[in-house]
């Protein structure tokens, strides 16, 4: 019997795309929102989720 080598965990510095659609005003306004503020989208859909996940309990 092979053993398979699945379990591996990613790389902490590792990133995986997620994509999804939104709308182009809802883009434009949370890509200047993140602008504005001097961060990436990235970091704010972050900050995002963890307060999603503050406010609504965690999985």
């Amino acid at each position: 019997m092979a053993v398979v080598d699945n379990l591996k965990q990613p790389q902490a510095g590792d990133l995986k795309p997620l994509n999804f659609k939104v709308d182009p005003a809802f883009h434009r306004e949370f890509k200047t929102y993140a602008a504005t503020h001097g961060i990436s989208m990235l970091e704010l859909l972050r900050e995002g989720f963890d307060l999603v996940k503050q406010n609504r309990g965690k999985i």
